[in-house]
């Protein structure tokens, strides 16, 4: 008898702890359902410019001095995340604020005040949609603000602009990126002004020894020998492949450097360790003094020219030249 009495207190433990549980699970999936959770809480945009491209740039050509965009309008994918269903989804609007380097909102009290860029009434099923902004837009929005002159050009190196969003549901309600301000909640475009240092010695070439080392005979080289080379821009802004570094058809091809600005040439040493010495340069004609580690025993050095097959001319401008001083 005890027994069973004991028996039916466990049981009955069992099922008054059982349902006590199922009392909490209940309460919990209750908490939890996505109708008791405002929908602002869960809801956010993702954006990506497309091909990376998230700056106004315009480059000044630094041979020509011209000075042009290279990206002038920017092209931006967003995506809306949220646990309210996309079709009760009203509208999104994008807003834009500026800051102008040493001048509008550049510093403290800064203006919050944001312009209306634009307005998204079709939205597909899966929350996406693209957007294109020109640079040109953003000057019309903010040209009564901005301090500096732009009677030139009309956005400036270092101006930022920063897009926020409103996404309005069917019922009224609100998400405002504004007033959640973390960085996945807007998104910066910048302005950017570069230098654009050309390929100037890219291109291919004929050469021609006009002076040669005694030793250069035992390869069959002298004055007058000829021959052809390419030179091709590797790596911006001024890293090139020589395709025959030491004009000898058999030498491995090798680098050099060109710095823009200095018109410094430098070579790296590669297997022969062949370096080349400007001596003078005359409309599209290069005279190259080049040497290498068998120079100083067998005598192997050369004056090159080699001539653009091209015929475009070097600017004087460019004034190349090495640190290297031939012997």
């Amino acid at each position: 008898m005890k027994k069973l009495k004991y028996i039916n207190l466990i049981t009955k433990s069992l099922l008054v702890i059982l349902m006590i549980s199922c009392s909490k699970s209940d309460e919990f999936d209750a908490a939890v359902t996505p109708e008791k959770i405002a929908w602002q809480a869960n809801t956010a945009i993702t954006v990506n410019a497309v091909n990376g491209i998230a700056s106004f740039i315009w480059e000044t050509n630094l041979l020509t001095l011209e000075t042009y965009p290279v990206s002038d309008t920017l092209e931006l994918n967003f995506k809306i995340k949220s646990i309210a269903k996309i079709e009760n989804i009203s509208k999104v609007e994008i807003y834009v604020n500026a800051e102008e380097k040493d001048g509008y909102n550049y510093t403290e009290p800064f203006d919050y005040t944001r312009k209306l860029f634009t307005t998204i009434t079709v939205i597909p099923e899966d929350g996406t949609f693209s957007l294109k902004i020109p640079a040109e837009d953003l000057y019309e929005l903010f040209s009564n603000e901005f301090l500096n002159d732009r009677s030139e050009v009309h956005l400036l190196d270092g101006d930022f602009f920063t897009l926020t969003w409103k996404i309005i549901h069917s019922d009224g309600s609100v998400f405002d990126s504004f007033d959640n301000p973390i960085s996945e909640n807007n998104f910066g475009l910048q302005v950017k002004y570069q230098d654009y240092y050309p390929p100037v010695l890219e291109g291919s070439y004929t050469y021609e020894y006009i002076e040669a080392g005694a030793g250069f005979s035992m390869l069959g080289i002298g004055v007058g020998t000829t021959g052809t080379i390419d030179i091709t821009l590797t790596e911006p802004p001024g890293t090139y492949y020589v395709s025959d570094f030491g004009f000898n058809k058999w030498s491995l091809p090798n680098t050099l450097v060109h710095d823009f600005p200095s018109g410094l040439v430098t070579t790296s040493e590669g297997f022969y360790k062949t370096t080349w010495a400007i001596v003078d340069v005359n409309g599209a004609s290069i005279d190259i003094y080049v040497e290498s580690m068998f120079t100083p025993v067998y005598g192997w050095w050369g004056v090159v020219r080699i001539t653009r097959v091209d015929g475009v001319e070097f600017a004087e401008s460019l004034n190349l030249h090495t640190n290297e001083v031939r012997p």
